[in-house]
């Protein structure tokens, strides 16, 4: 079929039509006495160039006849040597628009001292980020009612057409900004110049005010824990990170209570430690709340007796860790104390030397409610007789 379709068809079908009425007058006129188709030869004398014999005539007649009554020839039979022209043969075809219509111009013109941005050769009042080129530099550039705006430096209120905000220096996309950045909806995470909306977490670039807790690109102001990023676990307070901070922090996470130094968890640390709500048992950098007893280490100001983990100030008495029996007043174990202390646990009372059980001692030894009979380290309270001490006699 010809790239006319069936409309072609029709028209060559009709044209043929025509020819046939044609060819029966020309037949007719031939037809007559004596009458041939003649042409000058170049010698100036005629020469019959065809005449129609009756036979022919007659054959001719019947054609032009079948045509008269509204026979159409079928379309196979074509002339020898007719050949249906191709699409690019086609006259109407070669004259034909281009598919997608006459080419148009989108990108950035110049005017009156701005740089405007078009669409299809149409002026744009696009509240965006586009791709084009301004002043010779190609790139992504923040345009408002259409306008670049090269004064500009900061991150973008308008999306592009892909939904990323931009950070931009002169009204151009910044690539190699890494930080943390403000527009009219907040503070949001910039990573390679575009806001990271895929982030949860501390930032791993701050901004000149510090570090920040991102929640889906945005700071999240109402943060307080411990969080991660690439280079550690941090203390956050408000969203930010506390730099300044040194010592068990006020808030958990979802692991437990972490001992701060200088913001960022120390996980080697193993102490006593204070918070706000007290003074705690820190393992590894944790606080244990499940240790119960003398705390193994120790901190500036001593040893402690730890229940629940935390500093049990009300404790006084003789209490056993790994190393020993201890004498505990006011939670603290008592090593700068010799004698009988002054707290019975619940086995009775006790002779210690600088702090510590001493099972050794037997003889004379006193505290604040008396001088008492000791025998292996305990008082013995069964004792009714005379002992001496420092060429002293007792009863």
């Amino acid at each position: 079929m010809t790239p006319f379709g069936r409309k072609g068809t029709f028209i060559r079908k009709y044209l043929k039509k025509g020819l046939a009425i044609l060819l029966t007058l020309i037949m007719a006129v031939t037809a007559l006495p004596g009458l041939a188709v003649a042409q000058e030869s170049s010698d100036g004398s005629a020469a019959v160039v065809s005449a129609l014999s009756a036979e022919d005539s007659e054959s001719d007649s019947v054609s032009a006849a079948a045509v008269a009554d509204g026979e159409v020839p079928d379309e196979a039979a074509e002339p020898d040597g007719f050949q249906t022209p191709d699409a690019a043969q086609d006259p109407v075809a070669a004259v034909s628009e281009p598919e997608n219509g006459p080419e148009t111009y989108t990108g950035f013109i110049q005017e009156n001292g701005a740089w405007q941005y078009y669409v299809n050769d149409v002026r744009s009042d696009l509240n965006s980020v586009v791709s084009g080129t301004v002043n010779g530099t190609e790139g992504m550039w923040y345009v408002l009612n259409g306008k670049a705006q090269l004064d500009y430096t900061g991150l973008c209120d308008y999306a592009d057409e892909d939904g990323s905000w931009w950070y931009v220096t002169n009204g151009l996309a910044d690539i190699s900004c890494y930080s943390v950045e403000q527009n009219s909806y907040g503070w949001w995470y910039v990573v390679g110049g575009r806001v990271d909306f895929g982030y949860t977490g501390v930032s791993d670039f701050g901004n000149a005010s510090g570090f920040w807790y991102i929640r889906d690109g945005k700071v999240d102001f109402s943060k307080n824990s411990g969080e991660e990023n690439s280079y550690g676990w941090w203390y956050v307070v408000g969203g930010k990170v506390q730099f300044g901070y040194t010592g068990v922090g006020d808030y958990c996470n979802d692991y437990g209570w972490w001992y701060i130094k200088d913001g960022k968890v120390d996980f080697s640390k193993n102490s006593v430690e204070p918070n706000s709500y007290g003074w705690w048992y820190v393992l590894e950098g944790k606080v244990d709340f499940s240790y119960t007893g003398i705390a193994e280490y120790e901190n500036d100001y001593g040893l402690w007796y730890i229940s629940g983990g935390k500093v049990d100030f009300s404790k006084g008495s003789v209490v056993e860790n790994q190393s020993g029996w201890w004498y505990v007043d006011g939670g603290k174990v008592m090593t700068d104390y010799t004698g009988v202390a002054n707290c019975a646990n619940e086995y009775g009372w006790w002779y210690v030397k600088n702090g510590k059980v001493d099972f050794s001692r037997t003889g004379i030894e006193c505290n604040d409610y008396g001088c008492w009979r000791v025998v292996c380290g305990k008082v013995d309270f069964s004792c009714n007789r005379v002992e001496q001490k420092d060429y002293v006699w007792w009863y």
